[in-house]
């Protein structure tokens, strides 16, 4: 997984120029500019050969950069940039392809950590990568480290940091600074690591319940759908008998909670006045009451001799699967098996082997939704029955 923080800072060049006048002058001495900060593109406004000696400069910083770096490779500057310099800084084409021409990018790795450092004219932006960062010893050998990386940097450019609007000549109170500077956003970076690892760590589970979660839906659904068929398979829709109620026993349910209830209604049927159990849904064991009358079909099973004609309606059209008879419901046992496939094994197979955990971590948010979308679910379920 890609790095989501980075720590960049700035390198600049601290320009000396003749002093114009006074006692230095006549000795020849130079005078302390103010450091580059905000405009670094120092030659925009100079000629092809001042333009070239820069690019030249910039080329020998990056070859010694390479050198000390070895993980770091030299990348082609975008073209499209020079659009964006003509855009944004005012410049005509010639001197945007010159800018361009002087631009270094260089990208890679230093140690485990990604590293991304742009030469310009008068500065350099450097960009690393905070993976892995989980606490103040963490961040205290991430110290040590980049007090090394900086030297290296000012030795092999010629630059200097600048942290917070000063440019500071040694390595360790440039990193002293860095950390001070950040101090907060450290912190913040330390806690979403620790978050990360442990999900991480547990990813597995998320993956684990999510696949069990689909097969589950799958299961029940094919188990409906062949239950529904097989009755409705065996009726003659043209023969309509009637059932009359006698009595409501108590649903039957989950643990006795009043979940995932099983109802059914005591009676006979008028035109055979054979006494049976006729199973409904929820909302015919409402309506109902002794004396009330359903349209039934005769299914000749042992288990279920009556099923309702409105059950018989909602089980069409009936699907000839060899010698097995399937309805419409046994289409829609493909749907969590292709919620799963697409948001959750997908993703983990498309990942590098080595990022496989981490992308069986991105299940994590998905089961903590299905957990809000189920308990959401069993409350409205229970409302129902209570009410």
């Amino acid at each position: 997984m890609p790095a989501q923080y980075t720590l960049r800072f700035q390198m600049v060049a601290e320009a000396r120029t003749p002093a114009p006048t006074g006692a230095a002058a006549e000795e020849g001495s130079t005078a302390l500019a103010a450091p580059v900060l905000d405009a670094p593109w120092i030659v925009d406004d100079a000629d092809v050969a001042a333009s070239e000696a820069q690019r030249a400069r910039n080329a020998a910083r990056s070859e010694r950069l390479l050198a000390a770096l070895p993980g770091l490779a030299a990348v082609r500057p975008d073209y499209g940039l020079v659009e964006r310099f003509v855009a944004e800084d005012g410049l005509d084409e010639a001197a945007a392809l010159r800018r361009l021409r002087r631009l270094v990018l260089l990208r890679g790795s230093w140690g485990e950590r990604a590293l991304e450092i742009d030469l310009v004219d008068a500065a350099a932006w450097v960009q690393i990568g905070l993976d892995g960062l989980l606490n103040k010893a963490d961040r205290a050998d991430f110290a040590h480290q980049l007090e090394a990386l900086i030297a290296t940097l000012m030795d092999a450019t010629g630059l200097q940091p600048a942290i917070g609007g000063e440019v500071l000549t040694d390595a360790e109170a440039a990193v002293t600074r860095l950390l001070l500077h950040n101090a907060q956003a450290f912190s913040e970076l330390e806690r979403h690591n620790r978050s990360a690892r442990r999900e991480a760590r547990f990813g597995w589970l998320g993956f684990a319940v999510l696949t069990l979660a689909a097969l589950a839906a799958s299961y029940a659904i094919v188990a409906e759908s062949l239950q529904r068929s097989a009755l409705a398979a065996r009726v003659d829709a043209d023969h309509v008998l009637t059932f009359e109620t006698r009595s409501l026993p108590p649903p039957k349910s989950l643990f006795n909670s009043g979940l995932f209830a099983d109802y059914a209604l005591d009676g006979r049927v008028l035109e055979t006045g054979e006494q049976t159990r006729l199973a409904v849904y929820r909302g015919e064991f409402i309506m109902a009451g002794p004396g009330a009358r359903f349209p039934v079909l005769a299914t000749g099973a042992a288990v279920q001799p009556y099923l309702l004609r409105n059950t018989y309606k909602n089980s069409l059209p009936l699907l000839r699967l060899g010698p097995v008879t399937a309805n419409w419901l046994l289409l829609l046992a493909l749907l969590p098996l292709g919620l799963w496939l697409w948001f959750v094994a997908r993703p983990v197979w498309r990942a590098p082997a080595g990022q496989r955990i981490d992308a069986m971590a991105m299940t994590l948010p998905m089961l903590r939704l299905l957990g809000k979308v189920a308990l959401v679910l069993i409350v409205i379920a229970a409302i129902r029955v209570w009410l």
